[in-house]
């Protein structure tokens, strides 16, 4: 869900520094200060730390402490933030990711009563060496061929791929995140994290029915749920389009499956080509392309109601200037938001 639906103080992570929010400003009392401290937990290695504290002050500029700018739009801009940021891997990596991902909510550790952001494992640390992985407590990513394997969580790593090779699972790299401060169930929690890609389209082909007999399928709607190793090509696919400037829905896709082998795994993995030919988008297709808005619609209606249950259950005042931000950034309807 888009963080300008909520109310809540937020940061947005980027390469030249950390944007607080206009309701962050607001919430924090920014505009009082000249400085942001940034600072981890006490007795975590800065490599594996999950939360970055903030508190501003006027004390002087220095590396930890970091000037800043406040934006016409109300927000402002913590700068100079390379020194630290380049101590922790997960920040410099987050601020290389897309917009979404970059933000992130703030949260108040009322037992010191200072707020900070958490940092999810990036799968920061990568490794094409294998036999040389450390024995390290961390989620992991068995990579092959640039295509996300597995996602998993280990007391050992170095154990756990040896593992994988005897079974004969393909990965030619690991990435991994440090979690030696984590129960075994907070990294139990981090591995059931999943990523998938959605795609709505409709499909033709011939098949053969249960008694041998060959049939024909035309223009089935279908929803495609990619992941794993298929992540990658489909996405590919699409961005060439997008590159082309070309319209998704004016053009057909040709979908077959590549085989695999590494050691005695044998494996298939999408082969997609983009078709050169442009395609009609009639009224046929429009009605197929309705249906498919409807059924994003149902489910971002429900995603929305879930969400205004849980804010009459805890509810949080809307500070106007909040709103004003929200209405300058964001004028459109929840629901169509998401389904764009």
């Amino acid at each position: 869900m888009s963080h300008f639906l909520l109310d809540r103080t937020s940061v947005s992570i980027r390469s030249n520094g950390i944007y607080f929010s206009a309701s962050a400003v607001e919430e924090l009392d920014i505009e009082k200060y000249r400085n942001c401290y940034l600072s981890v937990e006490d007795g975590i290695d800065i490599q594996e730390a999950l939360k970055v504290y903030v508190e501003f002050n006027n004390d002087p500029v220095s590396d930890e402490n970091c000037p800043i700018r406040m934006h016409k739009a109300n927000g402002c801009m913590v700068s100079a933030t390379g020194t630290i940021f380049n101590q922790i891997p997960r920040a410099k990596l987050l601020a290389s990711k897309k917009r979404s991902e970059r933000r992130i909510f703030l949260e108040k550790d009322n037992t010191i009563n200072t707020w900070f952001f958490p940092l999810a494992p990036q799968f920061e640390t990568r490794s094409r060496k294998i036999d040389n992985l450390p024995d390290v407590k961390c989620v992991y990513q068995l990579v092959f061929r640039e295509n996300i394997q597995r996602i998993g969580e280990t007391g050992n790593l170095h154990r756990r791929c040896k593992e994988y090779q005897r079974e004969g699972i393909p990965f030619d790299e690991v990435r991994y995140s440090l979690m030696n401060n984590l129960s075994d169930d907070e990294r139990a929690k981090q591995k059931s994290i999943k990523c998938y890609r959605l795609i709505y389209g409709t499909v033709s082909f011939t098949g053969v029915l249960a008694g041998g007999e060959k049939t024909k399928v035309e223009s089935l709607p279908v929803l495609w749920k990619v992941t794993g190793s298929n992540f990658k090509p489909v996405g590919e696919a699409i961005e060439s389009l997008r590159r082309r400037g070309k319209v998704m829905f004016n053009h057909t896709l040709t979908l077959k499956t590549k085989k695999k082998k590494a050691g005695s795994n044998v494996f298939y993995v999408s082969d997609i080509s983009v078709n050169a030919d442009e395609v009609a988008f009639g009224d046929k297709e429009k009605e197929i392309l309705i249906g498919f808005q409807d059924t994003i619609n149902t489910e971002n209606e429900e995603i929305v109601e879930l969400w205004r249950q849980a804010k009459k259950a805890e509810p949080v005042s809307v500070k106007a200037s909040e709103a004003k931000a929200v209405e300058a950034e964001f004028d459109d309807d929840p629901i169509e938001v998401l389904s764009s």
